[in-house]
């Protein structure tokens, strides 16, 4: 909710006291008739194609994100977890990890610092439903160099992912 109301330029307040409730107060600026926006321009793909490792719990969206990616021509594996992803990125190579940050066992942020251990010029990219939030406290986890938020359009990827290896160069 946060990261919708920030998109919209608005605000969010909480107030909270126990046994007395909760009011959520939302603000939002007044709708001004503005034109059709111009459909964006598709972001830059890689040079090449990647080989890339995706870990995220949820399969539908792994699928999405794999989708995605095979799109661009990239080879994928995935892990549906922390733990899975990490025996799967010792035992591989990849140009590029991507990691969902609320996963049962070994959540994301924990993944993103065990590879940098292993290998600390590896490109990591967090998933997160709380990356709007994150940004906002100027938020982001050791050993993670990209956050993106979710819900991302394909446009948001491919701008993460070129991102990511760019900082790695």
């Amino acid at each position: 909710v946060y990261g919708i109301v920030r998109r919209h330029d608005g605000h969010i307040e909480i107030e909270s006291e126990p046994t007395k409730g909760t009011t959520i107060t939302i603000t939002l600026p007044l709708y001004k008739e503005q034109p059709v926006p111009k459909r964006p321009e598709p972001a830059a793909v890689t040079e090449k194609p990647l080989h890339l490792l995706v870990v995220e719990d949820e399969p539908l969206v792994r699928e999405v994100i794999e989708v995605y990616l095979r799109e661009d021509g990239h080879s994928i594996e995935t892990a549906a977890n922390g733990r899975e992803g990490l025996e799967k990125f010792k035992t591989g190579t990849f140009d590029l990890v991507l990691t969902d940050r609320a996963m049962p066992e070994v959540n994301g942020d924990v993944l993103a610092a065990e590879i940098k251990k292993i290998n600390p010029r590896q490109p990591v990219i967090l998933l997160t439903g709380f990356g709007d939030l994150m940004q906002g406290a100027g938020e982001k986890p050791e050993g993670v160099d990209i956050v993106t938020s979710k819900p991302f359009t394909l446009n948001m990827l491919r701008e993460s992912i070129i991102k990511a290896i760019q900082m790695h160069k």
